[in-house]
């Protein structure tokens, strides 16, 4: 790199550039190394790096979206064409009475920002056996990014407003019903957080009005991938099926069982049930790119797939960066298929990983909101190292109840420490709302420390035994 003329401005800016991008990409590749060996730990215990590895790379495993159609424009709500008026999507006369209920109204103005609690949410009464669909139903009319399904009417998305929303309204209900009771973390209060977060996420200015600006079907998009992301989930991971040659395993042939069963799932309610089958409703090209978007995202939601997304959206955080007041990147102003695709692969690869950011956002909610979440995800581990242990199997990491119930603050520290912390922080530079989960993750990293100078246990910690009674 050449060094002279350092007395001219625009020179020095430029050098200071290149070596803004060789440190930018060094430290993606450190940061990816890291992951997949465990640099830089030594402060960690050696079970929670296993399970870092095994849940958060593809070391232990061996969506391409299709082009929009010309009448899908990848136009930003705030300018969208007003082309008819629609009334308002109308609800059922049993959900409309639901969301009169004072409580489920009160934790319904939370609903799509970042404090909304799930977990209490879900335990109101009034919501019992229905969580996804009210909240569903809430946020792509009344959240925070607007009347959805009334904008994608005005657009001519569809036709038939008051049958879409019954067929959306019922799907809903089908996805409520499969969520298993016996999954204690992946059930539908996940869901209905996943949702939440997710629409705060799209709700955010960058999302709204930045280079990567979304439109109202992919806003709908968004909320349906995030309520079906774990629909039907048993209680245990993709290692386990692969590990046991389950029936999942053998038919997705080990490769995002969960993942490929959610969606497989999902559209499979609305092919055997009319009734149900909003994806019928849509028009012409709107179809094709919402079967693709839900594909895509609820893929992206594979643990394993996570260092490489991470790396794959860093490199468009950067790109954005470099030219922050250029106009948004839209397919219809692309100059050749090439460029076109590229767009739409970089829009879903972006909203796939805001979807997995809201997945595994536990660890940056307020600390009463993350403690609940913590015990159940523990549970639930512990639950797959007791089924493992029966069958025979050697126990995935962090599911032995019996050294886990010991260590919980060490395993909490190393999830943030090589997933979350870096992930959040990438994320952060072009999303500025995310200071808010930021600076609560850095309330809870403090907390996890202190428990663990005190080698605090779970029972400590929850004040509950983590044994399980035998029957």
């Amino acid at each position: 790199m050449a060094l002279d003329n350092l007395d001219e401005p625009d020179k020095v800016k430029e050098i200071l550039e290149s070596v803004e991008m060789m440190l930018r990409s060094a430290e993606l590749h450190m940061g990816t190394g890291r992951l997949k060996t465990g640099e830089a730990a030594a402060d960690l215990d050696p079970p929670t790096l296993d399970w870092v590895h095994s849940m958060f790379t593809e070391e232990h495993a061996t969506a391409a979206c299709a082009n929009l159609h010309s009448e899908l424009e990848d136009v930003s709500p705030a300018f969208s064409p007003q082309k008819r008026t629609a009334k308002r999507m109308s609800l059922h006369a049993s959900l409309k009475s639901i969301l009169a209920d004072d409580k489920v109204v009160g934790a319904l103005d939370r609903a799509g920002h970042f404090d909304f609690d799930a977990l209490a949410y879900h335990g109101l009464p009034a919501v019992q056996g229905s969580p996804v669909s009210i909240l569903g139903m809430h946020l792509c009319t009344r959240g925070p990014n607007g009347d959805l399904l009334n904008h994608m009417h005005e657009m001519d998305r569809f036709e038939r407003p008051k049958v879409f929303s019954a067929a959306l309204e019922c799907f809903l209900g089908k996805v409520d019903e499969k969520y298993n009771p016996e999954a204690l973390y992946h059930g539908c209060a996940h869901a209905a957080d996943g949702m939440s977060t997710t629409s705060w996420f799209i709700s955010s200015e960058f999302i709204k009005s930045g280079k990567m600006r979304t439109n109202y079907l992919e806003n709908f998009m968004c909320l349906v991938a995030a309520g079906i992301h774990d629909v039907g989930h048993m209680g245990r991971n993709n290692l386990f099926y692969t590990s046991t040659m389950h029936e999942l395993a053998v038919r997705y042939n080990d490769k995002s069982c969960l993942e490929n069963m959610h969606l497989a799932t999902s559209f499979g309610f609305m092919k055997d049930d009319e009734a149900c089958n909003w994806f019928a409703l849509l028009k012409g090209g709107a179809k094709q790119y919402t079967r693709n978007g839900l594909v895509s995202m609820v893929l992206a939601t594979d643990p394993s797939k996570h260092a490489k997304h991470q790396k794959a959206f860093a490199e468009i955080v950067h790109e954005v960066k470099e030219n922050p007041d250029g106009e948004p990147l839209s397919p219809t102003k692309a100059a050749t298929p090439a460029e076109k695709q590229k767009i739409l692969d970089d829009k879903l690869l972006m909203l796939g990983t805001l979807l997995h950011a809201a997945d595994v956002s536990n660890p940056t909610k307020a600390q009463d909101m993350m403690l609940g979440w913590t015990s159940r995800l523990l549970k639930e581990f512990w639950a797959q190292g007791d089924e493992e242990a029966r069958l025979g199997f050697p126990m995935s990491p962090l599911c032995d109840r019996a050294t886990g119930s010991t260590s919980v603050p060490k395993g909490q520290l190393g999830f943030v420490m090589f997933v979350i912390s870096p992930f959040y922080k990438i994320i952060a530079e072009v999303i500025d709302e995310t200071k808010e989960a930021m600076d609560s993750l850095a309330k809870n990293v403090e907390y996890w420390k202190e428990k663990d100078a005190a080698g605090a246990t779970f029972e400590q910690i929850f004040g509950e035994p983590s044994v399980v009674a035998v029957k």
